[in-house]
């Protein structure tokens, strides 16, 4: 994501695409989607949206009928679960992430 932004940029479209056809055969199963921001911003705007982002990819995947919306859940987790430091542009474009989860019954 660029940064303030929940729009899947095109490249990321592509990969999600692959996930989609990785994942569908899973979709019984169900579907965890959590956002991430940097942490910049206030804590509000981050938790908001971090949860953009994960609907965002939520809802691209349910277009590409790769999950379920009755199995599927989305959340935002603001900056709270950072995957690099914050503290160069490298580690920032790390934490502007969605992580999706399998979840087994």
């Amino acid at each position: 994501f660029e940064p303030d932004s929940s729009i899947l940029m095109e490249n990321e479209k592509k990969r999600l695409d692959k996930i989609a056809e990785i994942i569908t055969k899973y979709k019984e199963n169900g579907t965890k989607i959590v956002g991430h921001t940097t942490d910049r911003g206030t804590e509000a705007g981050r938790d908001k949206l971090s949860m953009e982002r994960a609907r965002s990819v939520a809802e691209y995947l349910l277009s590409k009928n790769a999950i379920l919306p009755e199995r599927s859940i989305y959340e935002g987790r603001g900056d709270k679960e950072p995957a690099a430091p914050n503290t160069t542009l490298e580690g920032m474009k790390k934490n502007r992430r969605v992580e999706i989860y399998l979840l087994e019954e």
